[in-house]
């Protein structure tokens, strides 16, 4: 029994990690940039910190919108989600890469630390919502009828609001300047 692609082909798996590889790289900048006015350990950390938030909330939250689509019996492209979520994820660390450098002006020179935190979370929530907006066009165009559209729009949003509480947890559990159990290695 054949029920359409559901695995990419193994060429298109390749480019699907390199895309996605691509914005975690692109991320860990942003981090190097939040992490400087703390010093090198900082930076290390952070450029990890940041990546990971992105690949927990796409690596947690991609599976179960698969399995609730499938749940509730709606139509989901399998190929397309998992290429919706690989380019949200290059999505988001593009967008990071490109804030960098202002985010260390700002993180460097802010007077307070509730200053940088603030700007490096704006940061992070820009780039998450660009990745969400990327994310939505892939999977969002498969839909057929009205009621299935309009369940299905209902999962995505329930997708995006799970994805964005796993990111905000990861980082405040990674990131030491937003005061996580790291601070103290950090961020002080």
């Amino acid at each position: 029994m054949h029920y359409g692609p559901s695995v990419p082909a193994r060429s298109t798996q390749d480019t699907l990690l390199v895309t996605a590889l691509q914005g975690v790289a692109s991320a860990g900048v942003f981090g190097l940039a939040i992490g400087a006015r703390y010093g090198v350990l900082s930076m290390a950390i952070h450029a990890v910190g940041v990546p990971l938030g992105m690949l927990a909330a796409v690596g947690l939250s991609a599976p179960a919108a698969a399995i609730a689509f499938s749940h509730f019996d709606l139509p989901v492209d399998l190929a397309a989600l998992w290429r919706g979520a690989a380019e949200a994820l290059q999505t988001s660390g593009r967008a990071l890469f490109g804030l960098a450098p202002g985010a260390l002006l700002i993180t460097v020179t802010c007077e307070t630390p509730l200053g940088a935190a603030a700007a490096a979370i704006a940061g992070l929530l820009l780039a998450s919502l660009l990745g969400a907006r990327r994310l939505w066009s892939a999977v969002g165009a498969t839909r057929q009828s009205a009621i299935a559209a309009v369940w299905s729009y209902c999962m995505l949003l329930g997708l995006f609001l799970i994805a964005g509480l796993i990111a905000a947890r990861t980082w405040w559990l990674l990131l030491p300047m937003l005061g996580g159990p790291l601070s103290a290695v950090g961020a002080t």
